[in-house]
């Protein structure tokens, strides 16, 4: 009989009793025995396991003795094995090509593979200090496993510029720089919010160097004159302005002349407009500022409310806004159609009596105000109420 798995002859007590003793010695000691079969095993075992050491991977902390130089000792590699692998970890980040001596058996180059799927040497960057790397001997060079995490991709091309995808699907310079369409001048640096908004600095200088012109869009650009042949302004002198990232005016004069046209305004000279449309035939009106959202802020526009100080009774007007008194009689004007409110104050000796032209004062027909009191009174367009 022989056995399953090496092909040993044996021999139990009832067939051996049969068996020579030349055959049994043969099956033991000859050239075929067992002891060959034994021994042919152990051999390939033994092949079995260089192999298996040689391709298994290796554990190797090396430190930096020159720049990017590295040397490291591990007990476990007698040699340079062809398919040796290696999880390699530096005490110190790489800053160019890179070489590593492991037990003194010689330095080699660390590559790595391109996007072109050519060895090249390591650069500055592609390997950091205390992170483990894979790396396979091929017989020359010890190249990096895998190397398309961040820290190892390196892309040729301009700083600033944009990466895009090529048409081999694989990351190069686009080629477009982060800034575009900006060819010459001199502009200020700004601040982004993480929306994009620009939150300080200035956003657009003064247009200094360069017009806008076309039949439909300008006629003529000189200066700061432009004369507009489409929306009906033929005419007329116009500065420059500052403009924000929503196209809001935050600086320059947005209309700094007349504007003709018989639609529109009949006369304009100076501060004075007459108006032959809405109804305005005729009349002296104040330049007004007007901001980005059409609110006037300055000028004119609307009846301005006065502070007015009195020593006798008085009756109080449109205009007014705050009365300072010291008579005896202070009369409000009638609430009806009157939205205004009136802060009256007492800074005379004795009390002063307030009535009204028309509506009721709290439910009254009159409130008295004591030496240095004073009320706040509105109209909800029938009475007047203290506030």
């Amino acid at each position: 009989m022989t056995t399953t798995n090496l092909g040993l002859s044996t021999y139990d007590t009832t067939s051996g009793s049969a068996t020579l003793f030349l055959t049994y010695r043969l099956a033991i000691a000859g050239n075929s025995s067992n002891m060959q079969i034994i021994d042919d095993w152990a051999g390939g075992v033994s092949g079995s396991i260089v192999v298996l050491e040689a391709n298994s991977l290796k554990n190797v902390n090396a430190s930096m003795i020159t720049t990017n130089y590295y040397e490291s000792t591990v007990s476990s590699i007698t040699s340079y094995a062809t398919n040796m692998m290696i999880n390699l970890k530096l005490n110190a980040t790489i800053s160019g090509s890179t070489t590593l001596n492991i037990n003194s058996l010689g330095a080699k180059e660390l590559r790595k593979v391109d996007v072109d799927s050519t060895l090249v040497n390591l650069v500055s960057g592609d390997l950091r200090v205390n992170k483990y790397y894979l790396f396979i001997y091929n017989g020359t060079y010890f190249v990096m496993i895998g190397s398309n995490i961040a820290d190892q991709i390196s892309i040729s091309g301009s700083v600033g510029n944009f990466v895009s995808i090529s048409g081999s699907n694989v990351l190069v310079d686009s080629g477009v720089a982060l800034l575009t369409g900006v060819s010459s001048g001199s502009y200020n640096k700004v601040q982004v919010d993480t929306s994009g908004r620009v939150t300080s600095g200035s956003v657009m200088s003064y247009l200094t160097s360069s017009t806008i012109s076309g039949s439909s869009v300008m006629s003529t650009t000189t200066g700061s004159e432009v004369r507009h042949n489409v929306s009906g302004i033929a005419s007329g002198s116009y500065n420059k302005v500052q403009v924000d990232i929503y196209g809001h005016v935050t600086g320059g004069s947005g209309i700094a002349a007349a504007i003709s046209g018989s639609s529109v305004m009949s006369t304009t000279t100076g501060s004075e407009v007459r108006h032959n449309v809405s109804g305005v035939t005729s009349g002296s009106y104040n330049t007004v500022q007007v901001d980005i959202y059409g609110h006037v802020t300055a000028g004119s526009p609307v009846i301005r409310h006065t502070r007015k100080t009195v020593t006798t009774d008085y009756t109080i007007t449109l205009n007014d806004e705050k009365i300072y008194s010291s008579g005896s009689i202070i009369v409000l004007p009638t609430a009806v159609g009157n939205f205004n409110d009136y802060y009256i104050k007492n800074i005379g000796g004795s009390n002063i009596i307030i009535t009204s032209t028309s509506g009721s004062i709290d439910n009254l027909s009159s409130q008295t105000i004591s030496v240095l009191d004073g009320i706040f009174v509105s109209s909800d367009n029938t009475n007047w109420w203290i506030l």
